[in-house]
């Protein structure tokens, strides 16, 4: 594999993979990530085993195709330090080297077979189609009451995406305070039932900085298998191990006869 890199234009999208690795993994191929070269582009590649990305990647030209796994402390630290741009990577038999200018480095990687399978959406089926716009929204106003670093109830982690009433609901509780926002779903059917999913924060979180990088009225596809979510956008696809964990009825404690209610003008009430 033989490619050609300006700095500026792929490190965006290789600092998209670089988020989603297992750096904390005993699994070497974890703290790295997946090139996959051929005549369409380059694919980076990436899993902590509970989240994946596939992104394609820009600002690099394909010279010679083929695969292989580049790992982050090395190649990363170097592809943010290079200061000379357009610059080469080529890998042959594990065995890899940077060229920019007159500088080359060598590095060692490791086995392509060694990568851990990742999730595909083959048998997965539609759970809805949202703005990136309003799914960012959602995201950050329903998950902000959720306590992202509790292990056990594994609903504290876990933001709840449910479908109900024509709506696209985003809730999560620390157990002491809940959030809830929603936006409506177009073409949805109000009456019917409702499907939900439990997915990590942190991992919502992360889609949520992917978001900012596409237009505001940018589809997502949201796509479900039962153990992972799958969000598809062009050139992008982000996928969720789910929760194995029953989210509590929060309909049950938001109270449609509420007597007091308050509107405030925000930067004054923050005062």
């Amino acid at each position: 594999m033989k490619l050609e890199i300006v700095q500026n234009e792929f490190m965006k999208y290789w600092s998209m993979a670089e988020r989603v690795t297992g750096t904390k993994s005993t699994m070497a191929t974890l703290a790295s990530v997946l090139c996959v070269a051929d005549e369409t582009g380059v694919m980076l590649n990436s899993t902590d085993l509970k989240t994946t990305i596939r992104v394609k990647a820009e600002g690099v030209t394909v010279l010679e195709p083929g695969k292989a796994i580049l790992p982050l402390k090395v190649v990363g630290e170097l592809f943010k330090k290079i200061a000379v741009s357009p610059f080469t990577v080529e890998v042959d038999n594990e065995k890899g080297t940077i060229s920019a200018g007159r500088s080359h480095y060598s590095f060692t990687t490791y086995n392509v077979g060694d990568f851990p399978d990742l999730p595909s959406p083959r048998a997965a089926e539609e759970f809805t189609r949202v703005s990136a716009g309003e799914l960012s929204r959602v995201l950050a106003e329903g998950g902000i009451a959720g306590a992202p670093n509790e292990d056990f109830p594994k609903y504290l982690s876990g933001g709840l995406m449910q479908i109900a009433g024509g709506e696209l609901r985003v809730v999560a509780t620390d157990g002491r305070r809940l959030s809830l926002s929603k936006t409506v779903i177009e073409n949805a059917d109000a009456a019917s039932s409702a499907r939900e999913m439990l997915l990590p924060l942190k991992s919502l979180e992360e889609y949520q900085r992917i978001l900012t990088s596409f237009a505001p009225d940018q589809e997502v596809e949201v796509l479900q298998d039962g153990a992972v979510t799958y969000f598809n956008m062009p050139g992008v696809q982000y996928s969720v191990r789910c929760i194995d964990s029953k989210f509590p009825n929060y309909e049950r404690i938001l109270s449609d006869t509420s007597t007091t209610q308050m509107q405030a003008e925000r930067a004054g009430f923050m005062q």
